[in-house]
């Protein structure tokens, strides 16, 4: 992938609506193939939890049989991680297809995936590593938001109380806490949603380039969206737009399922087996559905900042995609 500060005859940075639009189109025109990568990713991160199913019959057969915890627990931790990094790996591929056919230079599976592979771990550590660093900044918000408001509480209650009007004075502290809180409140949700815009591609850098490494991935991401925040914003609230209409049917199906179940299983335990099954092919299907629209999205969105930040020759942009 050439970079060039000032490609002749490139195309310009996309708008916020082209991105949707042109992920939108990756989406419809690649339907059948990323849904059967996507099935395959959402696979490997259920299969550990099916794995668990003949464990109640372990402890029906023996209720006392608590040394196999020792061997059920390491096994199914490791399978867990195993599981989530060849899924990450698969949702990695739908992303590295989508750019590929942005730049027009479109890869077949087995090459791509050939490329990925070797990646599986770091797309683990790149996940853990993201995760830590939400948990983090969520904890230390959190923390300095509660000691923020018990020093305004303590405060206005102190003025209320050396005014010598406590009854009003305890109102006034409420209501003023209660405004302060919520402001504070709004604060850390921004910081929240202003830390996943920086990191919403975190995993394209390690996808798309060569040679980086997860946390390099994650300075990548961090460097590329530098200024982007509301502009990321608008792309992530339109897609989800797009995208809800599927959750709603989903949640509606989940609810109709729960309601043919209910009496069912009163009158027959057995049937939650059954259930069971259903709500998670259920959300086989939807997460099939959803992962591939979202990948594709963010490779467009990995494409049009690459071109804003380092002017990434576009040329071989495909028109197909609006673009």
């Amino acid at each position: 992938m050439s970079l060039n500060p000032n490609p002749q005859g490139s195309m310009q940075p996309l708008s916020v609506g082209n991105v949707v639009s042109a992920g939108l189109v990756l989406y419809r025109s690649h339907l059948k193939w990323y849904l059967t990568i996507a099935l395959r990713a959402t696979g490997w991160a259920i299969l550990p939890f099916f794995a668990l199913i003949p464990v109640p019959f372990i402890f029906i057969a023996n209720p006392r049989n608590y040394n196999s915890l020792l061997i059920i627990i390491p096994v199914f931790i490791g399978l867990y991680i195993y599981c989530l990094a060849k899924s990450l790996v698969n949702s990695a591929l739908i992303s590295r297809l989508a750019f590929s056919e942005l730049v027009n230079k479109p890869e077949t599976e087995e090459i791509a995936i050939g490329y990925l592979n070797p990646k599986m771990w770091r797309f683990l550590s790149l996940t853990i590593l993201t995760a830590l660093i939400f948990i983090g900044v969520f904890i230390v918000l959190y923390i300095l938001l509660a000691i923020v408001g018990a020093i305004l509480a303590g405060i206005l209650i102190g003025l209320g109380t050396a005014t010598g009007q406590q009854g009003s004075g305890a109102i006034v502290a409420i209501l003023a806490g209660g405004a302060i809180g919520l402001l504070l409140f709004i604060g850390l949700i921004w910081v929240v949603v202003w830390l996943y815009s920086r990191l919403l591609i975190a995993e394209l850098p390690l996808t798309i380039e060569n040679n980086l490494k997860a946390s390099e991935s994650i300075s990548r991401s961090w460097q590329l969206t530098k200024g982007f925040v509301w502009r990321i914003q608008g792309i992530v609230m339109i897609a989800f737009l797009i995208s809800l209409p599927i959750q709603v049917v989903v949640q509606l199906f989940s609810s109709i399922l729960q309601g043919l179940f209910e009496n069912l299983i009163r009158q027959e335990p057995s049937y939650a087996i059954l259930y069971g099954i259903a709500i998670i092919a259920l959300s086989l299907l939807s997460s099939a559905l959803i992962v591939p629209f979202w990948q594709a999205i963010k490779a467009v969105l990995y494409y049009d900042l690459r071109t804003r930040r380092e002017g990434l020759d576009l040329q071989a942009g495909d028109r197909r995609f609006g673009i």
